[in-house]
């Protein structure tokens, strides 16, 4: 089974493009901090 993002990494690789999958802690260092993240 191949989720969603493997199927983007493979087509991005073979199309010779870099990929960058980032991530943000959940309420680090506070939750109204973390929200501003998530919508940014």
């Amino acid at each position: 089974m191949t989720t969603r993002i493997d199927r983007r990494m493979a087509k991005l690789k073979a199309e010779g493009r870099p990929a960058l999958v980032t991530y943000f802690m959940s309420g680090d260092p506070d939750y109204d901090t973390a929200l501003s993240i998530m919508k940014a």
